[in-house]
């Protein structure tokens, strides 16, 4: 396994040239008309398509309201953070592409923002079959009657020409979503042979079978190179390095201040959670409203932002399962530490790099890029999601900060491609 890493330097200077080249001044593109959708959307069907009569609405249209829905969802069904980054990526492209499609059809922008409703709601059915159906149109219809109190009933109508768009709009989606690769099974026999330092199951969950093997193998949305190739190889088992950095996640875990603890706790985010990818949605509205975005262009942020997560998390996965390495309660055990217990709870999977840490390296480029006043509390909120895994004790330095790094060159390279869009 080791024997990789001269190679995968070899893709270094290649690839970072992609992901680190400047954002254009495109990227605050906040006029949908100039929108390119995400999706391979067929819009045959919708050259009919023209400005629908409606009254103006009388109240502004909602459209984060789905994003605090799936949120909702993602705790009921304890969705893990790997599918929750996922699904909320496709949640986004879909109100994002209904909208960028409907004004390109000649829809007003009020009706854009209702196909963007009317997708919304097919995407959440299609991702929580399980879900009476009935919730998700009740939930519709509250949004559309606040807005349009006596035009709603024509809005959902099946003949509408937002319904055409918002119907065009989540086929493309699903069909994607069935082929990217997520509902493949991981066979047991892909394991890797054992080799000194390799991943093994652990206390206190004991999993065998590590969690979302086959995540980095997903389809991504950006598919240019892959920014997890120039990410430098973990620290060889057994090596001083190694053993310093394993040192000192043992000795923060026995001076761990009750601040520290506390970020930890903050950020353990496990099943049942919003996940990281939930938190930094909710800090995301947070600012957009603080600094004045408005309906399109917080979507239009909400988007490139689930997007980056998403492949961050797919990118730190294919690392995951490049180098399977050992988390530190297995290598402290294994060398007779036998008493480190990590303040939380370690998850079954590899360790480098840490998921929490690409997410947010992903994130805070993108909410930086779009805000450049909150740049200073998105990069300390990642750098803080960071480090609490190894306040947690269930990762190694190294883990952290290559994390953050690959984060930050997916995200980079989610805005160059926005920048063209």
């Amino acid at each position: 396994m080791r024997n990789q890493s001269a190679f995968f330097r070899l893709w270094l200077i290649c690839l970072l040239m992609f992901y680190l080249a400047p954002v254009g001044a495109g990227l605050l593109r906040t006029e949908p008309d100039t929108w390119v959708p995400w999706l391979d959307i067929n819009d045959a069907k919708l050259e009919f398509v023209q400005s629908s009569s409606h009254s103006q609405p009388d109240s502004p249209l909602e459209l984060s309201a789905w994003t605090r829905m799936a949120l909702e969802l993602i705790q009921k069904y304890e969705r893990n953070g790997v599918r929750a980054s996922r699904l909320l990526g496709y949640l986004h492209v879909a109100m994002h592409d209904a909208i960028a499609i409907g004004k390109s059809a000649g829809l007003s922008d009020d009706s854009a923002a209702i196909a963007a409703h009317l997708a919304a709601k097919g995407t959440l059915v299609y991702f929580f079959p399980t879900e009476p159906v009935e919730r998700f149109d009740s939930y519709l219809i509250e949004l559309l009657a606040r807005s349009y109190p006596n035009d709603w009933p024509v809005l959902m109508d099946d003949t509408s020409p937002q319904r055409a768009i918002a119907d065009n709009t989540v086929q493309a989606l699903v069909e994607r979503a069935r082929s990217d690769g997520a509902e493949r099974v991981w066979a047991l026999g892909s394991r890797p042979k054992a080799f000194p330092g390799m991943y093994e199951a652990h206390p206190p969950l004991f999993a065998y079978n590590p969690l979302e093997a086959l995540a980095g193998e997903w389809r991504p949305w950006l598919e240019t190179g892959s920014p997890g190739l120039g990410i430098s190889p973990p620290p060889e088992f057994g090596s001083e390095r190694f053993t310093e950095e394993l040192n000192e996640v043992i000795g923060v875990s026995k001076t761990l201040t009750a601040r520290q603890r506390k970020i930890a706790e903050d950020w353990h985010l496990d099943a049942g959670s919003v996940t990281p990818a939930g938190i930094w949605n909710y800090k995301a509205l947070e600012w957009a409203n603080e600094y004045g975005l408005s309906q399109f262009a917080t979507v239009r942020l909400l988007t490139t932002l689930n997007v980056a997560m998403s492949d961050a998390t797919i990118h730190g996965w294919a690392v995951k399962y490049r180098w399977w390495t050992m988390r530190p309660i297995t290598a402290a055990h294994k060398r007779g530490d036998t008493d480190f217990i990590p303040a939380l709870a370690t998850p079954p999977h590899p360790s480098y790099v840490s998921g929490h840490s690409a997410v947010s390296g992903a994130a805070a480029a993108v909410l930086s890029a779009y805000m450049p006043e909150a740049k200073p509390r998105a990069v300390a909120t990642a750098n803080e999601a960071s480090i609490s895994r190894l306040y947690g004790g269930i990762h190694f330095r190294s883990d952290n900060e290559e994390g953050l790094r690959l984060g930050e060159l997916v995200g980079k390279g989610i805005l160059n491609k926005n920048a063209s869009r």
